[in-house]
């Protein structure tokens, strides 16, 4: 399956850094709250997450969903000395939204992959090969993103 995935992500052209704008794990109050991640030394959020998927960019833990998605296990907060990430503050990631013009399932070939692995089964296919997501479902959690073969999901957050 990955073979095919790798042909279909093939014509999507890459994502500069700049265009990303970076997600943090789902624990923190105010984004200006990161700047406190600068000194902590040993960036155990990292560490524990048994999904693998907090990494540090410019001294601040994000998100990377290029492998799997966030369980909500609380892990990264538990360890989180500074309190930057606080199980208090535990909120949804961001919310999904599938562009139309790069899902290969709205341009009539057959693929449910991000609707399988949803476990919020927040993504609903309409006729077969429109899937929509609903956003009071979705959790912003990922798993979606690393499936997608077009990379045709986005999550950010505070979308509708």
């Amino acid at each position: 399956m990955s073979n095919r995935r790798e042909f279909f992500r093939s014509f999507v052209k890459p994502i500069k850094k700049e265009e990303v704008e970076y997600l943090h794990p789902p624990y923190f109050k105010e984004l200006s709250d990161f700047e406190k991640c600068k000194e902590c030394e040993d960036k155990k959020c990292v560490d524990v997450c048994e999904e693998k998927i907090v990494k540090i960019v410019d001294n601040k833990p994000v998100l990377y969903f290029s492998e799997s998605g966030c369980t909500f296990c609380d892990e990264c907060a538990n360890v989180c000395k500074l309190e930057v990430l606080s199980i208090e503050n535990k909120k949804d990631i961001g919310k999904a939204k599938i562009d139309i013009l790069k899902c290969i399932a709205w341009n009539k070939t057959v693929c449910s992959l991000c609707n399988d692995i949803c476990d919020e089964r927040a993504i609903k296919f309409y006729s077969f090969f429109n899937p929509e997501i609903d956003n009071n479902l979705c959790n912003g959690c990922g798993f979606c993103l690393n499936v997608c073969p077009t990379y045709a999901i986005e999550i950010k957050r505070g979308m509708v």
